[in-house]
């Protein structure tokens, strides 16, 4: 029986979505055999954490080519702000990121004065050679020990930032306990997670993802980073439409500290759970319905966007029929076939060659302006680009 990651609780079943692709295996042959793996959300009621119960394995997990992943950046001169006003962090603190996703906001800091602000080497540091490993890699590598030589190496760091890679951890104890040798005495290791509250309220289930192990929420963050052995010292939201970012600045807690999970809030978590599960079957309805009419129409249906919230989309809501082709310029995408559903992935100029009147964008609702304004012309000819999140405003 799966046991809670954080507090070793069984854990409950919520959704089963069965055997699923990954989504980084783009299939280039229509004969190509996709390996799968069995996906499905539980829920802790001990601690309310939601969580796959078997992740991918990362050596499975790890994609066949480099793939970076963009994270939100358009609140890093705040968050750089906060960073520059924590309480002994001066211009001559060291200051250590740990992946890519934190190269733009070591860069902003160093132009904020702070010259030992740094990115560990993923070869040198981590001990990772093959240029396709991923952040998969990355939390492994932490989660075994391989910084545990770091202080000695390079001294210890005032301030650790690990933005986006929480939720990926397998062994949240290990992967924080690696992180923790890193700080020096009273330093900081600052958290930013995607806030999965939005995405359980509105019934939105692109945002389940094979690499996210862990789902995390305002209510139940705080309370694992506690768990972890870690005080919180300031939590903050940055709003967004499809998922907020939460920040949690923590330190090593004190002997002494009390780790036990907190119950407060613990219920209404696993109602917004269950109902989430019980959502599901309605939500595929819905989809189909509104879609229906297009195919009645003679009409075909287009999805801009070939990422994992669109593969997740179609997918795990069973759209395959309901949707005809999917659109995106990344060279590497189009002209092949989404893992799973096998729609074909074409350049954007599909979407004046075929009778297409509804075309569903899987971009962040930040970017959806973007996307209407490059494609002004679909507009005028009677198109509509319409967003597959709840929380946008352009949503279907």
């Amino acid at each position: 029986m799966p046991c809670c990651r954080v507090c070793q609780h069984a854990t409950e079943l919520l959704l089963d979505f069965g055997p699923q692709p990954l989504c980084n295996r783009f299939v280039r042959e229509a004969a190509a055999a996709e390996a799968r793996h069995p996906l499905r959300l539980d829920q802790c009621p001990a601690c309310g954490l939601l969580q796959l119960a078997e992740p991918v394995p990362a050596e499975v997990l790890k994609p066949p080519q480099p793939m970076l992943y963009n994270e939100p950046e358009w609140h890093l001169g705040q968050l750089v702000d906060r960073i520059a006003a924590l309480p002994g962090v001066g211009p001559d603190a060291n200051i250590c990121g740990l992946t890519y996703k934190e190269a733009s906001t070591i860069a902003r800091l160093r132009q904020r004065g702070f010259q030992n602000a740094i990115c560990l080497d993923v070869r040198r540091d981590l001990g990772i050679q093959d240029p396709a490993a991923g952040v998969e890699t990355v939390q492994q590598q932490i989660s075994s020990g391989v910084l545990s030589g770091q202080a000695a190496r390079r001294g210890r760091y005032h301030v650790v930032i690990a933005r986006h890679i929480l939720e990926h951890a397998h062994d949240l104890q290990r992967f924080v306990g690696g992180l923790r040798g890193l700080l020096a005495r009273g330093g900081y290791l600052i958290f930013e997670i995607p806030d999965f509250t939005a995405s359980l309220l509105g019934g939105n289930y692109s945002t389940i993802w094979e690499e996210h192990v862990v789902y995390f929420t305002k209510a139940t963050f705080p309370a694992v980073l506690q768990q972890l052995g870690l005080a919180v010292r300031e939590l903050f939201t940055y709003p967004s439409a499809l998922e907020d970012l939460l920040v949690g600045v923590t330190q090593v807690a004190d002997q002494g500290h009390d780790s036990a999970a907190q119950d407060a809030g613990t219920s209404t978590e696993l109602i917004q759970g269950r109902r989430y599960a019980a959502m599901l079957p309605a939500v595929r309805d819905a989809w189909r319905q509104a879609l229906a009419g297009e195919r009645a129409a003679g009409r075909q249906v287009a999805l801009l966007g070939a990422g994992h919230l669109a593969i997740m989309f179609l997918n795990l809501l069973e759209l395959r029929d309901a949707v005809d082709f999917v659109v995106d310029d990344d060279p590497a995408k189009s002209n092949g076939s989404l893992p799973g559903s096998r729609l074909p992935v074409y350049p954007s100029d599909a979407l004046y060659e075929r009778p297409v009147r509804i075309c569903l964008m899987s971009v962040a609702p930040e970017s959806e302006s973007k996307v209407q304004a490059r494609h002004r012309r679909f507009l005028a000819l009677g198109g509509r680009l319409v967003s597959i999140f709840p929380g946008s405003e352009r949503a279907l």
